[in-house]
């Protein structure tokens, strides 16, 4: 089930991230130096969002796996 949601999850951000915000930005936008500097933001903001609430996990994989309750 697990698979099924991240694989749904990635198709559904390409094909929203590649096709259809572009096509829905276009129409409203004026200039490339708009089109492209709004893409830009949001890739910048989309990039920190990680970085500033994502949790690092290296090392601690030992800790994440002794919580998680045993399955039959």
């Amino acid at each position: 089930m697990r698979g099924r949601g991240h694989l749904f999850g990635e198709s559904f951000g390409r094909i929203f991230a590649g096709v259809l915000a572009p096509f829905l930005m276009e129409p409203h936008v004026a200039a490339p130096t708009v089109f492209f500097g709004t893409i830009l933001a949001v890739v910048t903001v989309g990039a920190f969002v990680p970085l500033l609430f994502g949790r690092e996990t290296v090392g601690q994989l030992e800790l994440v796996t002794e919580t998680a309750p045993e399955l039959a």
